[in-house]
């Protein structure tokens, strides 16, 4: 089993720019988060909860990989759904029928739930939020996860 900080700075080092002849004029993926976060909702740890309290009908979107989940577990909700970024456009369908229904997305920390978001938004549903302190934010306040 790969240690949870590990398994976090696998997955922030995707988004570090690499090595390049030429970046000048290129957007790293802090400018597009910046971007992103313009556009979208983000929401904190207690507006989490209390949608997860509110809303029974909510879906709790982990966008993570499920190598992450094994090893650092997930948010404790019913409403919690698994779909890795990566195949969100393509599966959403599968868990969300209605494009009102209201989305909080999460990953680690929260950056790319906000891009997912993005795209949600992007793709007509109207009630989509990122959870910005992602799972470690969850975790670090002692707030009750599934291994």
């Amino acid at each position: 089993m790969i240690h949870p900080v590990v398994m976090l700075l696998i997955s922030i080092a995707t988004f570090l720019p690499t090595a390049s002849a030429d970046m000048e004029g290129l957007k790293t993926y802090k400018d597009l988060l910046e971007e992103t976060n313009s556009r979208i909702r983000n929401i904190d740890t207690d507006s989490l909860k209390r949608v997860l309290e509110e809303n029974p009908n909510m879906v709790l979107l982990d966008v993570r990989l499920p190598g992450e989940i094994e090893s650092m577990g997930h948010i404790d909700a019913k409403q919690q759904v698994n779909i890795p970024r990566g195949w969100v456009e393509v599966r959403i369908v599968n868990h969300v029928i209605d494009k009102d229904t209201p989305i909080v997305a999460y990953c680690g920390a929260g950056i790319r739930s906000a891009f997912v978001v993005d795209v949600l938004r992007t793709m007509g549903f109207t009630d989509v939020q990122n959870y910005a302190e992602g799972f470690l934010g969850w975790q670090q306040r002692g707030l009750p996860i599934v291994r």
